[in-house]
């Protein structure tokens, strides 16, 4: 059993990273601590820790670290680490910096995005190359997004969501839609959650729901994907400190 194929690691880092929204008067949550559980199927594939830190100034760290576990942790000793540091600006999430780390038996892959508001412009690093583009006010990177997506819930805007985020040297759209709220159960306890969906354009094969429980901020306690070939993946919520 392979992660590309069981648990897919690039979607356990980025199963950490979600919605989008229209602009809102926000403020941050506080200090916290998530643990999930990712499960390809019926089989627990891997485990990851969320952390938001205050580090004074209105400069704030969100990171994520990813590690497979069980029989899949005999076979790969992968580790996807994610962190974004941003500030506050006009009560909005403005990135900073994004690194993505991916720690492999083979070969290690990082990428560094390093955003300049003065040129607005942000300067992409992978694979030992480097190039810069043009972004808009309000470009987030694919990791800070989820918590732009807590604050604005929390501050009451409403879905359809929407954010420009800068990801692989492109400008995306990540879009989403409300389906309503549903009872929640995971390991961390029952929750109300509103589900959203992720709307796609293209790729339209893929399906991804997530449920955010307005109880703990909007903080994500559960996920759903299903891949192109029809296998299903589920994040859930172990437990948070801090919420």
């Amino acid at each position: 059993m392979t992660l590309a194929r069981s648990a897919r690691l690039a979607f356990l880092g980025a199963v950490l990273v979600t919605i989008t929204t229209a602009y809102g008067k926000a403020e941050p949550p506080p200090n916290f601590r998530a643990y999930y559980s990712a499960h390809a199927g019926s089989v627990r594939v891997a485990e990851s820790v969320v952390v938001l830190e205050h580090n004074g100034s209105q400069r704030f760290t969100y990171r994520s670290v990813t590690k497979p576990v069980g029989l899949l942790a005999v076979f790969r000793s992968d580790e996807v680490t994610e962190h974004s540091v941003w500030t506050l600006h006009r009560d909005r999430i403005r990135p900073l910096e994004y690194r993505y780390i991916h720690k492999r038996s083979k070969k290690d892959r990082d990428v560094f995005l390093d955003f300049d508001w003065s040129e607005g412009q942000v300067a992409n690093t992978a694979e030992g190359h480097t190039w810069t583009m043009a972004i808009p006010e309000g470009t987030l990177d694919k990791f800070s997004v989820r918590l732009a997506v807590m604050m604005d819930l929390a501050a009451g805007v409403e879905p359809p969501l929407e954010y420009p985020i800068a990801d692989g040297g492109k400008l995306k759209h990540y879009r989403f839609a409300a389906l309503g709220t549903e009872r929640v159960r995971t390991p961390a306890g029952e929750f109300e959650a509103l589900k959203l969906q992720r709307l796609r354009d293209r790729d339209k094969d893929r399906e991804t729901y997530f449920w955010c429980a307005p109880a703990l901020d909007y903080l994500l306690v559960r996920l759903e994907h299903v891949d192109e070939d029809g296998h299903r993946y589920y994040l859930e919520l172990d437990r948070v400190e801090g919420l």
